[in-house]
């Protein structure tokens, strides 16, 4: 077994093996042969979800685009790397298991992710990666991507997103691997060899510092930018992948990086432009769609899934919204809803036909309007539809519906006297609420509150 950057001895220590689809079924469910990856915990013990061991798989032959599989509902988990002492206060996330254990192995804290866009869970860091932060004080996140980030709009999109869930006090850097180096920091090593430290050292010099309130247009412009005269040399081969990102960011920096273009390959700005914003362009075939704010979903829609727009898309505009009606739970992973009759409340699965149902209530009510995106006369525009209930079904076990959708644990018919912070009292009545994992309490009013000095005058009465 070999990787790129990475001694056979690592590779053995970290437990990497190859597995055929006995073992693969075994660890993740799946027969899908190829490199089992185990994870293991701050502490480096076995990194246990749902009951077993947590494996990806590297697979030996990719699935379309796929080239990893883990377990079902096993949720995005953070790889570190065994045996790591933090000798600094900085933190490299990049993003997969091999890049983490190629830093690790260079005597670079580093851990990895299962995507580049996995580093929060619900807008929140993933839990371990907020344990990391902690446990080894960091102070400073450099998020590590590929040398090709800067054609990826996603890349910059998601490292906004990272800068707003750190703590307050640590910093977000962005070491920039050349666009002409190797693709990924384990190939950087690997040709680099003895040279890498040194390289490395230049590359943390150098990084961009992400600050507070950036948004993900002006950092895109910011990364792209430095790479022009690079994809200059060979501008044909980037040619669709940088219109692909022109067509995502704002007018100001569609103009911006036209001139930059022009700059750099002595293409016009105009015919730059015009190339992104024109219809059937070779920008926008290469989204299959219309680019830039012809894709934005207006706030009045809920997005019937089709074409560009995915189902993730579709259930991150969905779910946080009706999410607000107190009428959709998750529990054990799936949507439920409170029925109510002559005996009782309890809590059952939402199925799709009434999922379907419920949504079309609530846009009537809160002014919306369930739609697709769809091309007229070449003009975008969206149709007024009924979400298909197959559609449906698959909304409803995206990680969006977990993640927005408040979870429930209990149900209870009457107010609730919990303990709050500092010793104090309260008492909880109708409605939900975030105690104990997820409580909504179907009726009851709290008490009235007796003031202490008349508890006090009657027990002396009583005394008399």
């Amino acid at each position: 077994m070999k990787r790129p950057g990475i001694t056979t001895l690592t590779l053995n220590r970290a437990g990497i093996r190859a597995v055929g689809e006995t073992e693969a079924e075994r660890l993740i469910g799946m027969r899908a042969p190829g490199l089992a990856i185990p994870y293991t915990d701050l502490g480096d013990r076995p990194l246990m979800v749902n009951g077993r061991h947590f494996h990806r798989i590297r697979l030996a032959e990719p699935k379309g685009s796929a080239k990893y599989l883990s377990p079902k509902d096993s949720g995005a988990q953070l790889y570190i790397p065994k045996d790591q002492e933090p000798t600094g206060a900085t933190l490299v996330v990049t993003e997969g298991e091999f890049k983490a254990l190629a830093l690790a192995e260079a005597g670079i804290l580093a851990v990895g992710l299962g995507g580049i866009t996995s580093a929060l869970h619900g807008g929140k860091l993933l839990p371990a990666l907020t344990d990391c932060l902690k446990v080894w004080r960091i102070r400073t996140v450099a998020f590590l991507g590929d040398a090709d980030t800067a054609l990826i709009y996603d890349f910059s999109r998601d490292t906004i997103k990272l800068r707003a869930a750190l703590p307050k006090g640590v910093k977000l850097v962005l070491p920039r691997v050349p666009f002409d180096a190797p693709k990924g920091i384990d190939d950087c090593r690997e040709a680099m060899g003895e040279g890498f430290p040194r390289w490395w050292a230049e590359i943390m010099e150098s990084a961009v510092e992400v600050p507070e309130k950036y948004s993900a247009s002006s950092l895109a412009l910011r990364l792209v930018v430095p790479c022009l005269p690079a994809i200059a040399k060979d501008f044909d081969a980037h040619q669709a992948r940088l219109m692909k990102l022109a067509g995502s960011l704002d007018a100001v920096a569609v103009e911006r990086l036209a001139r930059e273009v022009k700059s750099a390959t002595g293409t016009t700005a105009t015919a730059f432009k015009k190339a992104v914003e024109k219809p059937g362009s070779k920008a926008r075939e290469s989204r299959g769609v219309p680019t830039g704010e012809d894709l934005a979903i207006p706030p009045e829609v809920f997005p019937v899934p089709a074409g560009e727009h995915g189902y993730i898309m579709c259930a991150e505009a969905i779910f946080p919204a009706v999410a607000t009606s107190m009428q959709w739970f998750t529990r054990a992973g799936k949507v439920h809803e409170i029925e109510s009759d002559q005996n009782g409340a309890r809590l059952v699965p939402m199925e799709k036909e009434r999922a379907v149902s419920v949504l079309e209530m609530f846009a009537k009510n809160s002014k919306k309007r369930i739609a697709r995106f769809e091309m007229k006369n070449g003009e975008p525009f969206w149709r007024t539809r009924t979400m298909p209930t197959g559609s449906m079904d698959i909304l409803l076990r995206t990680d969006a519906a977990r993640e927005h959708l408040p979870n429930i644990r209990q149900l209870v018919s009457c107010p609730v006297l919990v303990e709050v912070a500092d010793a104090q009292c309260e008492v909880l009545t109708a409605g939900y609420h975030e105690h104990g994992g997820g409580t909504y309490i179907t009726s009851g009013e709290a008490p009235p509150v007796v003031p202490l000095d008349w508890l006090v005058d009657c027990n002396r009465r009583r005394c008399i």
